[in-house]
């Protein structure tokens, strides 16, 4: 798996839509920004690459 499919396999896990029709983000954006917080989607993304930080 490449690294970007790696990350966006985790945002779609996480419940962040990917693109299509109009609709309210802001269920997405606090989705993604969980990710985030929470380490998941650099975790996710080093279980492809190794250590990043």
């Amino acid at each position: 798996m490449w690294r970007t499919a790696a990350a966006v396999a985790a945002a779609r896990a996480a419940g962040v839509g990917g693109p299509g029709r109009d609709r309210f983000l802001s269920p997405d954006l606090e989705a993604a920004a969980d990710l985030v917080a929470s380490g998941a989607l650099l975790e996710a993304v080093e279980q492809v690459t190794g250590p990043l930080a």
